[in-house]
């Protein structure tokens, strides 16, 4: 359901993002959210898109990696 949905809490850990000014900030891949769309019926990870967009807006050089969970 993408932004449409109650338990989304990506726009509260921006906003905590915004405020804070941390050096850098992680953000977990939970299932689906590189290809979630931003709201149903649009394009697949558009939500992933507006993610990154916004924190380019706050100032933020955002980069996707992955870490497998065997190094922790």
């Amino acid at each position: 359901m993408g932004a449409d949905d109650p338990r989304d809490c990506i726009p509260a850990v921006v906003d905590a993002i915004a405020i804070l000014q941390p050096k850098f900030a992680v953000i977990e891949n939970v299932p689906e959210l590189l290809t979630c769309p931003f709201r149903p019926g649009e394009p697949p990870g558009s939500y992933y898109r507006h993610l990154l967009r916004t924190l380019d807006g706050i100032g933020y050089d955002a980069e996707w990696i992955c870490v497998p969970s065997a190094y922790f």
